[in-house]
């Protein structure tokens, strides 16, 4: 989980994840260092505080290369959900399945308004909202460019898979979602990685 500590709900976050029996290690990437956050005292925490902001992606490809586990969630601090999904996912995550994330569905009241049984389907397109949870085998990964920074490390990974890529539905999730890259200060990055994704997803 790389984070800049900006949703409030980061801590209690992390806190609800390091719980479950099927997390072993939850790898928390601090970009914002003058902040001087802490996270002493959550089990399972491994803690990297950089000396300044790497941004997503980077820290997304660090976090794998680093997970002493071969099942990979990558988590963003802005999601909020019942985290007894990651018993039912635990499973699915395997060598044959590429990428696995929630429907934009999940993300709508009005489709899923409860958690229900879960059902998965193989998808050809990254779905919107895809990004902000995905799991997967550590062998099902390929690392996103240095020069994409910010936006487009989800179409990479999910593109660059040649296994059957997984969304699921009956799973409610919410939170704002890009509470920290949506900030002015990112537009330039936003704009280089949209440039920078298209040459190299060639």
């Amino acid at each position: 989980m790389p984070t800049m500590w900006v949703p409030e709900a980061t801590l209690d976050t992390i806190k609800l994840i390091s719980k479950n029996k099927h997390v072993g290690e939850i790898i928390i990437i601090d970009n914002a260092p003058e902040l001087n956050m802490s996270v002493e005292g959550i089990d399972k925490v491994t803690y990297i505080r950089e000396s300044t902001n790497t941004f997503v992606n980077p820290a997304w490809n660090k976090g794998v290369r680093l997970a002493k586990y071969d099942k990979i969630f990558l988590a963003s601090d802005d999601v909020i959900t019942d985290w007894s999904i990651l018993d039912i996912l635990y499973p699915y995550i395997t060598e044959e399945i590429g990428i696995i994330g929630p429907s934009d569905v999940c993300w709508d009241p009005r489709k899923t308004t409860e958690n229900g049984v879960v059902e998965f389907e193989v998808i050809g397109y990254r779905p919107p909202c895809y990004g902000c949870a995905m799991f997967f085998h550590k062998n099902s990964y390929t690392p996103i460019p240095e020069e994409i920074k910010v936006h487009y490390g989800d179409d990479w990974i999910f593109n660059k898979s040649n296994k059957p890529n997984l969304h699921f539905r009956n799973w409610m999730f919410s939170g704002e979602s890009e509470q920290t890259s949506g900030k002015a200060e990112f537009n330039e990055v936003k704009n280089q990685d949209r440039i920078n994704y298209t040459n190299l997803i060639k």
